[in-house]
């Protein structure tokens, strides 16, 4: 069984919300895929306690396919 996971940003929760729609439409019936998101990253708050010096924000989806 082939496995793949992918991480995909956009900059605006529409964008992420009609990639994350298309993907779970998108693949071969035989194929079970797996879609997360869209979920809003901010690194600021992520990294608080390592204080890194430049923080990003985005919306994430995930898209796993196994077949």
């Amino acid at each position: 069984m082939a496995h793949t996971k992918n991480d995909y940003r956009f900059d605006s929760k529409e964008d992420a919300q009609k990639f994350a729609d298309a993907e779970k439409r998108s693949y071969d019936p035989s194929c079970d895929v797996y879609v997360t998101g869209p979920m809003f990253m901010d690194e600021a708050e992520i990294f608080k306690n390592i204080a890194p010096e430049k923080t990003d924000t985005y919306w994430l989806v995930g898209v796993e396919i196994y077949k």
